[in-house]
């Protein structure tokens, strides 16, 4: 099974695009990694990455991420997943 880096490189996408690529796929499904690059999924996601169109093909939970995503980048911080983030420290 492939992992998104392996996806991106595939699909050829360039340094910051496959950054992003595989930042999105890991926010929005972490947890079947191998599941969705083994079946084309995460290829079609490379796609829309790579046509610029991930924002428009997203869901409304995938828009909140790409938009946390923007903002992260805007403000020079990492991203960092709201499920993945702690509170209260």
């Amino acid at each position: 099974m492939l992992t998104y880096e392996e996806v991106a490189a595939a699909a050829r996408l360039n340094k910051t695009t496959a950054k992003r690529f595989v930042q999105y796929m890991r926010a929005r499904w972490a947890d079947t990694e191998k599941q969705k690059s083994g079946d084309g999924y995460a290829a079609e996601w490379a796609e829309r990455f790579k046509d610029g169109d991930e924002y428009a093909a997203s869901d409304r939970v995938g828009q909140s991420i790409l938009d946390q995503m923007w903002l992260c980048r805007r403000m020079h911080r990492p991203f960092i997943p709201v499920k993945d983030r702690i509170y209260g420290l």
